[in-house]
């Protein structure tokens, strides 16, 4: 019983982390435009500033219930061998935590572009890639 509970937890936790990561990419940068016509930065400029604080607050948050999600890897793969199947959880639970605090940092590119002065922008960008890398 124990097992199916806390499969059924991580498939939940999983779910979540996906619903959150979604919202939050939305509060950044949802528009209804073609793909040809999407540029990220130029539709974070026209959010609001705690739509881009709440979007990039999402990010860890549905980083840390998605890398709880992939124990769900580890509940399949366990019969299969043990060490490999808390290995690819872990790595994947990884994965997960780091697309979070990308997600956070993400938030950076919209402030930088707000910023009216062309000059300034392109520093302020440089600055935030160089975090973001």
């Amino acid at each position: 019983m124990l097992p199916l509970r806390l499969a059924r937890l991580c498939c939940l936790c999983g779910l979540l982390g996906g619903i959150l990561m979604l919202s939050g990419d939305m509060l950044f940068y949802g528009a209804w435009v073609s793909g040809a016509d999407f540029h990220s930065r130029q539709e974070m400029a026209k959010k609001s500033v705690e739509q881009l604080v709440l979007g990039g607050s999402l990010g860890p948050v549905a980083g840390i219930l998605y890398a709880v999600g992939m124990g769900i890897f580890y509940i399949e793969l366990a019969a299969g061998g043990r060490r490999l199947a808390g290995f690819a959880a872990g790595l994947l639970a990884i994965t997960m935590l780091i697309g979070g605090a990308y997600h956070a940092v993400f938030t950076n590119f919209g402030f930088a572009a707000k910023v009216q002065d062309v000059a300034v922008r392109e520093v302020l960008t440089i600055q935030v890639r160089s975090l973001y890398n």
